[in-house]
């Protein structure tokens, strides 16, 4: 019942939304693999949603997407940002230190919220994000991604690489994202 009801907020914001395009591309530490980030917005020009392809560790379920309302994007951006130098921070210390394994939750002091929709899967609404970094055979990650649960293995971003995570950040920028949906409206405006 829950998950008809999550269909059927989706769907209805998306009629509403009527505007959807693909506003950026990104990559993790997998060089093969490029992930979609999607823009729905209203007519008046408002972000409804910011749609990131991520990677899903079902075998069955095995393409999703986090859905991150348009007025959290900020706060989003906020954590993404509060990860990379938490994970630059204690990269210096694993270095100094010569920390070749090691596996801890990253604590953030407000919980971050997103809607996670499994392709041909469940849907999964305001689900917590987990956040943890990791170093393995010496080599540090941030993984980004929802909990465990009966139905479903979790959803997830990893990033080893600070560079590829800074442009992952660097496209999440809300005044990026509303230039995007204004020259998107404009296009299609004219085609009318």
């Amino acid at each position: 019942m829950k998950k008809l009801l999550l269909l059927i907020f989706f769907f209805s914001s998306f009629c509403y939304s009527q505007n959807f395009f693909n506003y950026s591309s990104f990559k993790t530490d997998d060089p093969r693999k490029i992930y979609k980030i999607n823009v729905f917005y209203d007519n008046s020009q408002n972000l409804n949603y910011l749609i990131i392809d991520v990677e899903s560790l079902d075998i069955i379920f095995n393409k999703s997407k986090f859905y991150i309302k348009g007025d959290q994007i900020e706060s989003f951006s906020k954590y993404l940002k509060f990860l990379l130098n938490k994970k630059i921070e204690w990269d210096a210390i694993s270095l100094k230190n010569k920390i070749l394994d090691c596996d801890k939750i990253i604590e953030y002091e407000d919980q971050f919220k997103i809607n996670c929709i499994y392709e041909d899967g469940p849907s999964k609404s305001d689900t917590l994000l987990h956040t943890r970094y990791f170093i393995k055979n010496g080599k540090s990650f941030i993984s980004i991604g929802t909990p465990f649960y009966n139905d479903v293995k979790p959803s997830i971003l990893i990033f080893s690489d600070n560079k590829l995570f800074t442009q992952f950040i660097n496209r999440i920028d809300i005044e990026k994202i509303k230039i995007s949906i204004k020259n998107d409206y404009h296009k299609k405006s004219l085609l009318k």
